[in-house]
């Protein structure tokens, strides 16, 4: 025959291991480690522990990986300093300040386990129910419990989402810092230029050989570098005068010996290159020009030959 007790309030006959009267909903409290007190403290201190272990935070996932996020954050930012602004060079040296510092520092390892604490709430909780959860005062509590445990559940799985998302940005850092091209040099950004004006070199080119100087001078206005720039002035005054030399070979030869003397004398070349480095795309047309003010000289008698300039002034 099983024990049985009576409930304190109204007198019914219970089972021994019955803590909540079926009559009256009376609670009938157990001692110990199943005594109502107990069971709450227990599962208070619990969720005290849940509180205090610290979600992370994009940053703080940073900072706690500093070994790793510290080093890419400074080699990426680098990189972004060569390619992009050298503004990008202080959060670099920042980083790499950072970096370099995290290796002399110990890691700071959470002891306390989310898991585990779970664990020991589910059974805490557990306990309770079964012994007290039939009354509605300690099943609100109850409730109140689990809506305690799923706030410390969402934070959670915000931190690893924030955790997460840390990763994905030094993923996406690292990937475009190296993606992006490296800037391109003088002599490559003068190339293209020069590539991208053949077109209207060779405009200007077919122009010249019809004799259309003014339209061509006119296709200066689309030229930018200064190398295609010089290169068509110089072949624009080098067509001029060749127009110029021809007017003296016909006065020459129709014995205006003084006047092609004159004239001879009035062509000069117009220096075109106003920097070091373009004169050398200048000097071959100048010597042209030369050979063409020599070859209509010879053609002169001695007493009227002029003194034709040989150098080319740098």
């Amino acid at each position: 025959m099983s024990q049985t007790i009576k409930c304190p309030n109204c007198k019914a006959d219970l089972a021994s291991h019955v803590t909540v009267c079926e009559w009256c909903n009376f609670v009938i409290n157990q001692t110990g480690d199943s005594s109502i007190e107990n069971i709450s403290a227990d599962v208070d201190d619990i969720i005290k522990s849940m509180k205090s272990i610290d979600q992370p935070t994009m940053f703080s996932s940073f900072k706690k990986n500093a070994k790793i996020s510290m080093p890419i954050f400074a080699v990426a930012f680098l990189l972004l300093a060569n390619k992009v602004s050298g503004w990008f060079a202080l959060p670099g040296l920042f980083f790499l300040i950072y970096a370099v510092k995290s290796i002399f520092k110990k890691s700071v390892t959470q002891t306390i386990d989310l898991n585990v604490l779970k664990a020991q709430f589910d059974e805490k909780v557990s306990k309770f129910q079964n012994l007290y959860g039939v009354n509605n005062k300690y099943k609100a509590q109850i409730q109140g419990y689990q809506n305690e445990w799923k706030n410390i559940d969402n934070a959670a799985k915000k931190g690893k989402m924030a955790e997460w998302l840390s990763y994905s940005l030094l993923a996406v850092i690292i990937v475009l810092a190296f993606a992006l091209p490296s800037p391109k040099n003088k002599k490559q950004i003068t190339n293209e230029l020069l590539s991208s004006e053949n077109s209207v070199m060779f405009k200007a080119d077919s122009l010249l050989s019809a004799n259309n100087i003014d339209l061509a001078k006119k296709e200066l206005l689309n030229i930018q570098s200064g190398q295609n720039s010089v290169e068509l002035k110089s072949k624009i005054q080098l067509k001029e005068i060749e127009i110029l030399i021809k007017k003296i070979e016909n006065q020459i030869a129709s014995g205006d010996l003084d006047n092609a003397k004159t004239e001879l004398m009035k062509i000069k070349w117009i220096k075109n290159a106003s920097e070091y480095d373009l004169e050398q795309f200048e000097e071959s047309y100048f010597k042209q020009f030369i050979a063409l003010k020599n070859a209509v000289n010879e053609k002169l008698p001695d007493d009227k030959k002029i003194e034709v300039e040989n150098e080319f002034e740098y």
